[in-house]
């Protein structure tokens, strides 16, 4: 690639790739993981209006989105994020999950994506409740 050339978005990640150190690639790989069940990227057909498979998060940070139909959920079933963390199997991460909704702050990964099962769990239970009525 010559100077005028401007590289284009893939060889900077393949530079940046050979810049980092195993400790960093691994994280990044797991983000990737993480991100590809979310979206379900193996099968090919993500539909940006089905809620199932819409990311909930921007790496370790909930989308806004994600954040009012989470509060949603919290307020038609009258409980609070303790009660949600422990559905999710962290209930050591309150504080991380009230932060995390309240002013934006990251949250470990894993916990991302047992919340964004739960969430769509808890979506598709509403909806059939709805379709009941």
């Amino acid at each position: 690639m010559t100077r005028k050339e401007k590289a284009n978005r893939l060889d900077k990640l393949r530079k940046h790739w050979h810049r980092a150190n195993r400790q960093e690639r691994l994280e990044f790989l797991r983000e990737l993981e993480a991100l590809s069940d979310n979206l379900n990227l193996d099968a090919g057909n993500f539909v940006p209006g089905d809620r199932k498979r819409e990311p909930i998060a921007n790496g370790r940070y909930l989308l806004p989105s994600a954040v009012s139909r989470i509060e949603a959920i919290l307020r038609n079933r009258k409980i609070g994020p303790a009660e949600l963390v422990a559905e999710i199997g962290f209930p050591e991460d309150t504080m991380a999950m009230t932060k995390a909704l309240v002013r934006g702050r990251s949250l470990r990964l894993m916990m991302i994506s047992a919340l964004a099962n739960w969430l769509n769990d808890n979506e598709v239970a509403v909806h059939a409740i709805q379709h009941d009525d």
